[in-house]
């Protein structure tokens, strides 16, 4: 029947349709980022539960063991269904909860860095396509014989974090196997921080080399500028307080722009030097020629 319905619709409300459906998701969408390698989905599963029933968990930004395949999505999906999968990299998890009031819980108790307790595991699992368990099916297991790791995650909503210039620094010159963690560790004596990202390579998902701190307060950010200079890995980094972004240049600014310079053109060609007038403006008269009287 919902086929039906949107095999009926014209493109335009087909595509009105689809975006609503990608904002509701969205709502009900938590980021998890800098997730251990060998982070399973039946571990995040145990630890978010509790806040509401969940629909789907999905990895995102999983580094593979041959970087061209990141370049090309088929090749992305052979080498995550072959365990070609680079464990020692961190990667970033999408929770989505069946309801907005069960997202809205979890990032009220959660927002910020979290420590968790993660159970690991050396395969990878299949991505979207895999069928989720139901929750009350899924006991609760010990960490007995099991790989366990106390991590770092950042949990925030699913819309892109803004590192604003009053709470944020930005740093350059960041080594390339930098992790997020030691970025935090190395900011973690300013002020509280509330995230961290290092622009990564999509293919290598190695660092760009600069990237942003964010703390929870602007007392933060005056104290992480002391340590422009200072030494990570045997790279001095550079500290900045984030630019402030200028508001965009519309159509209408720019023909508003245009028209003032038109009139500053006309103002120009003027009766300047003399009266003679400038380029294209007004030339002036002349000065009238007196007969002479005859003798």
């Amino acid at each position: 029947e919902r086929v039906e319905e949107r095999e009926a619709m014209t493109p335009r409300a087909l595509k009105k349709q689809r975006s609503k459906e990608k904002l509701d998701s969205q709502e009900r969408t938590v980021f998890v980022g800098n997730c251990p390698g060998g982070t399973t989905k039946k571990s995040l599963r145990q630890h978010f539960r509790k806040f509401g029933n969940i629909s789907s968990i999905r990895f995102r930004s999983v580094s593979l063991l041959t970087p061209q395949a990141n370049t090309k999505d088929h090749f992305r999906r052979i080498s995550v269904l072959s365990g070609e999968i680079d464990q020692s990299k961190p990667k970033n998890a999408y929770i989505v909860f069946e309801n907005d009031d069960s997202a809205e819980r979890c990032l009220a108790e959660c927002r910020g860095l979290l420590t968790l307790k993660l159970e690991l595991t050396g395969k990878e699992e299949d991505s979207d396509e895999e069928k989720e368990e139901n929750d009350e099916e899924e006991p609760e297991e010990s960490g007995d014989g099991k790989n366990i790791r106390e991590c770092v995650v950042q949990v925030d909503s699913a819309a892109a974090t803004k590192f604003g210039s009053e709470q944020s620094i930005f740093v350059g010159n960041i080594p390339f196997e930098c992790s997020d963690d030691q970025l935090r560790t190395h900011f973690e004596n300013c002020g509280q921080v509330s995230a961290v990202r290092i622009v990564r390579d999509p293919a290598t998902r190695l660092g760009k080399g600069f990237g942003y701190v964010m703390f929870a307060d602007g007392t933060g950010v005056r104290s992480a500028l002391g340590l422009n200079g200072s030494m990570l890995n045997n790279r001095p980094l550079r500290v900045r307080r984030v630019a402030k972004k200028n508001p965009k240049t519309t159509a209408k600014d720019i023909a508003n722009k245009s028209n003032s310079k038109g009139q500053q053109r006309q103002h120009k060609g003027g009766l300047s030097k003399g009266g003679k007038g400038g380029k294209g403006g007004f030339k002036g008269t002349k000065r009238p020629v007196h007969e002479k009287k005859p003798k």
